[in-house]
């Protein structure tokens, strides 16, 4: 079994891959942890900081995904890497979160790296159109990021 979590910050990839490879016995990777070992950073912000968001994504892009049996948690950027990894015979899951939910959240917090210049409600709206419509072509499955039942219902899809 091959899972992998995509989604936008904050739906819940990295807290939901892990319960579910510990409730599947499956190990689990963090893609962004991956990126950081890659290049030397404590986390992905420091590593986007110090190295560039280009250089970030390249990491992403070139990380090896090519594992028996995973769950992997995907960077909400890391488009290529998920395309890649439709390919490869993951079954992907989309954390999905509304538009609306996750720009109140943008809106509180210290401007992410990833995120463009100029007003944040344009500059998010610039991303989602990029990303969301590539999550949706690649996910098997679409929950609605609702942290407190997705483990249920992904054990009754998979089993356990």
């Amino acid at each position: 079994m091959k899972i992998g979590f995509i989604g936008f910050q904050g739906s819940g990839k990295t807290t939901l891959g892990m319960k579910f490879a510990e409730k599947h016995s499956l190990p689990f990777i963090d893609l962004d942890d991956v990126v950081c070992k890659t290049l030397g950073a404590a986390t992905p912000a420091l590593a986007t900081k110090n190295f560039g968001l280009d250089a970030f994504r390249k990491a992403e892009k070139d990380a090896n995904l090519e594992y028996p049996q995973v769950v992997l948690a995907f960077g909400g950027g890391a488009t290529d890497s998920i395309q890649q990894a439709h390919t490869l015979g993951y079954s992907l899951i989309y954390l999905f979160r509304p538009f609306e939910e996750i720009l109140e959240e943008l809106k509180n917090k210290e401007r992410p790296q990833w995120l463009p210049k100029g007003d944040i409600e344009h500059a998010f709206q610039t991303v989602w159109t990029k990303r969301h419509p590539i999550f949706l072509s690649c996910a098997e499955l679409v929950i609605y990021a609702r942290k407190e039942k997705i483990l249920s219902e992904l054990s009754e899809l998979y089993g356990k």
